[in-house]
């Protein structure tokens, strides 16, 4: 992982620390501190272990679903016109080894404009299909470039 893409993750990590905080202002605050500390283990672990796309997918999949305290977290990475999932964790792990079209999905415009995308009510939010929002049991979404 290159230091562009370590400080993409860590971009993308804090946005979803504040989001869970906002969302669960009656538990203790975990902190900011806490959350760059499981980032820098994570960045230390592919590096140490010298990991493969695969192995390094799988463990930020992981890390950062229990980072967050997600229900699921999936890593795509874009293959020409075709995002292919490497890895997911939780209640996304059904994603692993999917491909979708790149310009029908969430993750496209999060690659395309490189911002950090929340959609804080996935069924209701017009960038997402609120029937698979509602199959899935997708209540929030964040997408981050890597």
């Amino acid at each position: 992982m290159d230091q562009g893409a370590f400080q993409r993750l860590l971009s993308a990590a804090f946005v979803l620390q504040q989001h869970n905080d906002r969302l669960q202002s009656g538990k203790p605050d975990s902190g900011y501190g806490k959350t760059l500390t499981a980032i820098l283990e994570i960045q230390e672990q592919i590096k140490s272990r010298r990991l493969d796309l695969q192995a390094a997918a799988s463990l930020i999949a992981r890390s950062i679903r229990e980072i967050t305290d997600a229900t699921g977290a999936a890593v795509a990475i874009l293959e020409r016109d075709q995002l292919e999932y490497y890895a997911a964790s939780g209640s996304a792990a059904g994603e692993a080894g999917s491909r979708e079209p790149a310009d029908s999905s969430l993750a496209a415009e999060c690659l395309r404009t490189g911002m950090i995308l929340k959609c804080p009510k996935a069924e209701t939010d017009p960038r997402l299909s609120s029937e698979l929002c509602h199959l899935l049991n997708v209540k929030a979404l964040i997408a981050a470039p890597l």
